[in-house]
């Protein structure tokens, strides 16, 4: 019997740690003594004055743009965590395999169109432009 009152009691902890860490929603008594539910990622919204309210309001586009939003906050600061434990000769590979990355999207782009078979027109008209550059 003890051991499943251990495990009990790390995954009261866990919730525990997950409702310190965020809360959707928050409780609030006002002035007057009701009680509003105000979501935490929309501060600029008004309190909700009942439960259901709010979860049919984070069911939303607005809530969920705001998820996004703040998701993207937290890979960007962690990318800049990881960026600053990078050692230069790190960041340089990085950069060299990211320049080799583009030049082959770039040569692909331009087989890519090589390989297109131009109408009579466009040889006609590039013909031309030769010449004139020939002028030149």
């Amino acid at each position: 019997g003890d051991d499943d009152d251990d495990d009990e009691d790390v995954n009261e902890d866990a919730s525990d740690s997950d409702d310190e860490a965020f809360e959707a929603v928050v409780e609030r008594t006002t002035k007057k003594g009701a009680t509003v539910y105000q979501v935490t990622l929309c501060p600029e919204t008004a309190p909700f004055t009942t439960r259901t309210a709010a979860d049919e309001f984070m069911r939303g586009k607005a809530y969920q743009k705001a998820v996004k939003r703040e998701l993207r906050a937290i890979k960007a600061a962690r990318k800049g965590l990881r960026e600053a434990e990078l050692t230069d000769a790190q960041k340089a590979r990085r950069d060299a395999k990211a320049a080799r990355a583009k030049e082959r999207r770039r040569a692909q782009a331009k087989a890519r169109k090589k390989a297109k078979p131009l109408s009579d027109a466009q040889i006609a008209a590039r013909k031309e432009k030769f010449q004139r550059k020939k002028k030149r």
